[in-house]
């Protein structure tokens, strides 16, 4: 049942065309890049594979949150979700087939990306920031998917993922600030936010350490095999409160 609801939401995201409008955005950002190094003189090429790697990335983000957001939040307003789940199956099948299907297509974003990215920068080292971007995909699949299970309205689902997304980017500047306000005993800094600095840094997934633009640059500064448990992890932890609140939902 899991590889069979996988199939049928990798099919409905191809009906929709969503792959093919993917490549098309994905395309212009290779010529915004291209117009980009026509305008810079020194290291054009560093700067264009920053650029392009940047660019990628957060569209790979955007899309699979977006795809996951909707696609469940269309299965609780047509009453789908609620006769799969009447069905005499696991609830878990529903949530593991969907993830497993948007993280199948997330590979499709990876490799579209990859096989665009592969016109500028090296190939051992893209290998590294692809299968990166993909732990980081499915990081925030199946955070979207807990979310749009709790919500049946999808803004509030889109807005807490991409600022779970953005909060996560951005850890290592919020450990810099509590970490900078403990040195500082003398510093003005409001108790509260230091203690939800911190918290912060504890219960996000470091996602400032994924997929980072210097790896293409240079190769001695890619981390991966460090990533990897702490990724599988992240994924495992968020699936069982996805699950938790699935279990615990009545449906109408």
């Amino acid at each position: 049942m899991i590889l069979a609801i996988a199939r049928n939401t990798c099919i409905e995201a191809f009906k929709n065309r969503m792959v093919f409008f993917y490549f098309l955005l994905a395309a212009v950002a290779v010529g915004l890049v291209e117009f980009v190094g026509q305008l810079t003189l020194l290291e054009h090429k560093q700067a264009q594979i920053s650029l392009l790697a940047f660019m990628l990335r957060l569209l790979a983000v955007f899309f699979s949150l977006l795809m996951a957001v909707f696609s469940v939040t269309r299965d609780q307003q047509d009453k789908t979700l609620a006769l799969m789940l009447a069905l005499p199956m696991p609830r878990a099948h529903y949530f593991g087939g969907k993830a497993l299907g948007f993280c199948v297509l997330g590979g499709g974003l990876v490799g579209i990306n990859a096989g665009l990215l592969a016109l500028y920068a090296p190939i051992v080292p893209l290998g590294y920031w692809s299968l990166s971007l993909l732990l980081e995909l499915a990081i925030i699949i199946v955070f979207s998917l807990w979310m749009s299970l709790t919500f049946q309205n999808p803004l509030p689902a889109i807005v807490l993922s991409l600022l779970f997304y953005l909060l996560a980017r951005n850890l290592g500047a919020l450990q810099l600030i509590a970490a900078y306000a403990d040195q500082n005993p003398g510093l003005q800094v409001d108790t509260l936010l230091h203690v939800f600095f911190i918290g912060l840094s504890w219960l996000l997934p470091p996602l400032h350490l994924f997929t980072q633009s210097e790896w293409l640059l240079d190769a001695s500064s890619i981390e991966f095999m460090r990533l990897l448990p702490q990724a599988i992890l992240c994924i495992g932890l968020l699936s069982t409160a996805a699950l938790v609140d699935l279990y615990r939902k009545v449906l109408a």
